[in-house]
């Protein structure tokens, strides 16, 4: 005997009157947030600008190495520096891993 999914709604067919149709809730759209392109973009120009000009140089050296030690040997800091400073950005950012932190910058490259 094969195994089978166990049947919906206890076994029972659902009744049409009583469930809503999935296209109803895919197709409502919710205005009430409206997002503007251009405000986010200016959002995220002031959060750039929000680093300093050293932040701006480690960010844009990890987004073209990913890797801290290598940043680390070529501003002539410990590895440990060009670390703190990447958490630091990380939070200014608003970013939740490095990874973000590089998506953030290649989507913002002008």
């Amino acid at each position: 005997m094969a195994n089978r999914a166990k049947p919906l709604h206890g076994g029972r067919r659902p009744n049409p009157r009583q469930t809503k149709p999935v296209s109803a809730a895919v197709d409502r759209r919710d205005d009430s947030l409206p997002i503007a392109k251009a405000s986010v973009a200016d959002a995220m120009a002031d959060r750039l600008a929000s680093l300093t000009p050293r932040e701006r140089t480690v960010l844009e050296m990890y987004t073209e190495f990913c890797n801290d030690k290598l940043v680390a040997q070529r501003l002539s800091v410990s590895h440990s520096t060009v670390r703190n400073q990447l958490a630091a950005i990380e939070h200014k950012l608003g970013a939740k891993s490095r990874e973000e932190l590089v998506k953030f910058v290649v989507s913002n490259r002008g």
